[in-house]
């Protein structure tokens, strides 16, 4: 993943990442973390991705572009 985004948009709730974007769920340090990426997503139940930035794991549920016709 060579291009992450992670700034204050959208009340920090929003993660591109290359053509991706995220929304993120919730937030956990690594460090305090003991939990696996599984276990994490199944708690959040919205969830089907976990990112990490540094000591950060993001757990995301991915946004899918849809084109609305009238």
């Amino acid at each position: 993943m060579d291009n992450i985004n992670i700034r204050p948009n959208l009340d920090n709730k929003l993660i591109n990442v290359n053509e991706d974007r995220f929304y993120v769920l919730g937030r956990v340090l690594v460090e305090d973390c003991g939990y696996t990426l599984e276990d994490l997503k199944n708690m959040w139940g919205l969830a089907d991705t976990v990112l990490r930035n540094d000591k950060v794991y993001y757990i995301c549920m991915k946004l899918i572009d849809v084109e609305i016709q009238n």
